[in-house]
């Protein structure tokens, strides 16, 4: 009996860890996804041919045909642009029901309807994802309650564990970080046919001129986010351990 709740233990010591390294890579998610500041700098960036994904996204009126939606798109500002992605960052959170935003009462056609079959899957991704949040959440509220409250069972059958298991969890990320930055296009594409079966390579639109050159400096952010408050939790791991020795040794 003894042996089998060691081994339970050991193992909620895992999950414990596994479900934090989710919610911090949710949060790492988050932070820059959900910055007005982040978007409105990328947006006025110029890449290569030193074009402004501004510039890009007014010049997709050749797809549209709803006359109010294209001039909407001609006269587009930076803010308005910042808006519309704030509305599809909502859109795949669950926070609106239509990919297209409305403006002043009208509901724009902004989106053609493969790039909208897209979005559709992301938003599918997105809600999995939060699935794993809310499961990650009870498992992590669960197993501090229970290493807080059973103090002595913790530092006599499971201490050690959560070490390994972070660190095991920060070699992961960081190899795949590593690779991601060596060869990205490689880990872009290998990322889209893992998670989508239609098609997600657009070389017009305006949601590939949106976010088409987003993603190398967004993937950093939330990569250090990440790093960085698994490096926190370590520490306090480390303090925790530390308490309890001197209390139970």
């Amino acid at each position: 009996m003894d042996r089998f709740f060691k081994i339970l233990s050991r193992a909620l010591a895992v999950l414990f860890v596994l479900s934090f390294a989710i919610l911090a890579g949710f949060v790492a998610i988050v932070i820059p996804t959900s910055s007005r500041g982040f978007y409105k700098k990328q947006f006025l960036k110029p890449n290569e041919e030193g074009k402004t994904a501004l510039y890009l996204v007014r010049r997709q009126t050749y797809d549209i045909s709803d006359i109010e939606t294209a001039r909407f798109v001609i006269d587009m500002t930076e803010d308005e642009l910042v808006d519309v992605m704030m509305h599809a960052v909502r859109y795949c959170f669950y926070l609106e029901d239509d990919l297209n935003p409305t403006v002043d009462g009208y509901q724009m056609k902004l989106y053609r309807e493969d790039e909208i079959s897209h979005m559709q899957d992301v938003k599918g991704v997105f809600g999995g994802g939060l699935i794993m949040v809310g499961v990650s959440l009870a498992v992590f509220i669960t197993g501090l309650c229970l290493a807080l409250i059973k103090k002595k069972s913790y530092y006599l059958n499971c201490r050690k564990v959560p070490v390994y298991a972070l660190i095991g969890v920060l070699l992961g990320l960081l190899a795949v970080g590593i690779f991601s930055l060596a060869n990205f296009d490689f880990a872009f594409d290998a990322f889209h046919k893992i998670f989508f079966d239609g098609n997600w390579e657009f070389e017009t639109g305006i949601m590939i001129e949106m976010i088409g050159y987003l993603f190398d400096d967004i993937l950093p952010i939330i990569l250090s986010v990440w790093l960085g408050l698994l490096a926190v939790f370590g520490v306090a791991i480390y303090f925790f351990n530390r308490f309890l020795k001197k209390k139970f040794k």
